[in-house]
Formats: structure tokens, C-alpha cells, sequence
């Protein structure tokens, strides 16, 4: 059976008294693993294909997500007499709040991070580098302004990779590495690859997306530039370190998110908010991320592009990371990590 209604769910992948991690999907609070779906399945194309990770999943996502939207529906119908199945499937359902929950993709493919994609974000930080002789600061903000408009209508975006071994849980504990004082903060809408994609164009970008999360990008400020010849900045060194991507908590598909160029973002360090803005200032939307990078690289399902962060780190306020702190990264519709550092 099909069905052409939606109801929304999040994917994610949990654990309970320190068993090995199993890819499941989220209604209402409530858990159920991904392979009790094939259990319940009446006939062969009503089964998942791949359903041990969330990248599994992916792999043939078009095929797996009327499935699991299927299931869902079910569910929420599961109070009816008529729907044997989602009460079936409720039934095997668990209390989140039971579960450690982990990162959503812990072994993705590529990690494509984009850079300074963010109107205020740019205009704030060039602004405190300062002017020209003569300029005042309201003729400096509107060349910027003016710089980055330019940027969005006549440049391409501007994109680094990040390492898998940076991925780190929602709610995990984040090391801080000795060599740095200087930890900073990046919110940032992040999205999943469900389709093969090369060279797609803007208007079919969105039809590659599987779903959305959040990831927070921490970087050692102190640890980017080096100048042994010349100065150059070290990115694998300032960006890279264990724990330095909290992802998650989960990925909540494409067809229940809406326009994700107009979903809230916001971060509290230690309860205060540190950054509040909306993808709609980004320069680059996420069709234009897509689109580029599947002119640059091939991408595949379970790749993550990280869309950029908004203004509102640390470096602005010369705040940074230490032992103790804890902080809370928001994004509309896709739920709230909350790490604490040591």
C-alpha cells in the first residue's frame, strides 16, 4: 500500500544500555527501530533496503522514503480499528528520553562546508578589521554591503571539506583540544544527499536534498593561520579536531521542512544568545550550494553540505570555548543540540 499523504518524522540513530547504535525513526517522542518497519511488511517493495545506519538508508532513498512516510501515516492513525499496522508498530515504539541518541550520520561520505556564506556575518567581521584612511564606518558598511550583493549575483560559493572524524553526537560532551584558547561557535543548517548528483541546476538542486539537520562547526580561531612560508590558513588543524562537528540530533526529511531558506537559526552560549538569524541571509541558498558543488565534485547519497554560519561567533565578542561552558544550537523544525565543553 501507498499513500500520498505525509506525515512528518525525523530519522536518527539511538542506543539503549550501551548496545550498538540502530538507525530509527521519530514521532512524538517515541522510537522505533528502522528494521521492525521490514518485519511488518506484507510484501517485498514494502521493505526497506538498507536500514542498519541512516547512510545505509540513503543509498536508495527514493525507494525507502514512500516507506517510511507509509509507516508514519500509520501510526498516526493508529488509534483507528481500521489501521492493524500502526498499531502494530506503536506497540514496538520507545520513550526517547530512554535512549542516548547519537549523531544521525556518523560515517557519511563527503563534508562539504561552506564559507562565509552569511551577508551579516561578513559584513560584522570586516567591519571590526577595520577601514580605510578617511572612510567612516557607515561609507565602509555600505561598500560591504554593496561587496556582497555583488558577491551573490556574480560569484560562485565558496566551499572547504571537513573530516567524519570531527562528528560528534548532539548531546556529547566536546573536548576542547590543549593546543587552543581560543574554541569558537558556528549553527549551521546542514544538509543530506539522497540522490547521485553531477552538474544538476538550480531549479532541480532541491529534488537531490533527502533531508536537514543541524551542525554546530567548531574551530580553533588561534590555530588557523600560519605563516612558516608565507601566511596561509591550516584548516585540518583549525577545524578538524575530535568533536568538532556536534551533528544532529536528527535529519528530518526534505518533504516536511518547507523552504529551507527561511528557517530560524540561534545559539546560546551559557544561556545567552549569541546568534539569532535566519537562512534567508545567506548569500548563496542552498539550490546554488547544490548546484555548484555537483559541478565541482560528484556527490552521493549521505554526503553532508553545511550551509555557513551566520554572524554571531565568538570571535565578534572576543568570547571563546572553556571547560564548563555549555551550548545550545537551534535550527526551525529540526530540534536543539545542547553540548557541554571540557
Amino acid at each position: 500500500m501507498r499513500t500520498d499523504a505525509l506525515q512528518k518524522f525525523s530519522l536518527g540513530m539511538f542506543s539503549i544500555a550501551g548496545s550498538r547504535p540502530f538507525a530509527g525513526m521519530m514521532m512524538s517522542d517515541k522510537v522505533l527501530a528502522l528494521h521492525a518497519i521490514n518485519q511488518h511488511a506484507n510484501e517485498s517493495d514494502s521493505k526497506l533496503i538498507g536500514c542498519d545506519t541512516i547512510r545505509d538508508l540513503l543509498a536508495d532513498w527514493p525507494h525507502n522514503f514512500p516507506i517510511l512516510n507509509e509507516a508514519a501515516v500509520a501510526i498516526a492513525g493508529s488509534a483507528s480499528d481500521l489501521n492493524p499496522l500502526g498499531t502494530e508498530l506503536m506497540a514496538l515504539m520507545v520513550e526517547v528520553a530512554e535512549l542516548q541518541i547519537h549523531a544521525p550520520l556518523q560515517d557519511p561520505g563527503q563534508i562539504l562546508m561552506a564559507r562565509a556564506n552569511y551577508r551579516r556575518h561578513i559584513v560584522e567581521l570586516s567591519l571590526r578589521m577595520g577601514r580605510g584612511a578617511g572612510e567612516t564606518e557607515a561609507e565602509r558598511r555600505a561598500d560591504l554591503e554593496a561587496l556582497v550583493e555583488r558577491k551573490a549575483t556574480e560569484g560562485d560559493p565558496f566551499f572547504w571539506v571537513k573530516t567524519s572524524s570531527a562528528i560528534t553526537g548532539p548531546y556529547d560532551t566536546v573536548q576542547i583540544p590543549e593546543a587552543t584558547q581560543k574554541a569558537d561557535w558556528e549553527v549551521e543548517l546542514a544538509l543530506v544527499i539522497g540522490r547521485p548528483a553531477r552538474n544538476v541546476s538550480v531549479e532541480q538542486a532541491l529534488d537531490y536534498v533527502a533531508g536537514y539537520c543541524i551542525a554546530n562547526d567548531l574551530s580553533a580561531r588561534d590555530l588557523l593561520v600560519r605563516d612558516e612560508f608565507g601566511p596561509a590558513q591550516d584548516w585540518l588543524t583549525a577545524k578538524c579536531a575530535p568533536q568538532f562537528l556536534p551533528l544532529g540530533p536528527y535529519i528530518v526529511p526534505a518533504a516536511y521542512v518547507g523552504d529551507p531558506n527561511k528557517l530560524s537559526l540561534s545559539l546560546k552560549h551559557n544561556g545567552k544568545l549569541m546568534q539569532d538569524s535566519c537562512t534567508d541571509d545567506m548569500i548563496h541558498n542552498v539550490q546554488t550550494l547544490v548546484a555548484y558543488a555537483s559541478r565541482v565534485v560528484q556527490l552521493s547519497p549521505g554526503d553532508i553540505i553545511s550551509t555557513g554560519s551566520p554572524a554571531g561567533n565568538g570571535m565578534e565578542f572576543d568570547v571563546y570555548l572553556r571547560s564548563g561552558d555549555v551550548v545550545e544550537a537551534t535550527v526551525e523544525g529540526l530540534g536543539v543540540q545542547i553540548n557541554r565543553f571540557s
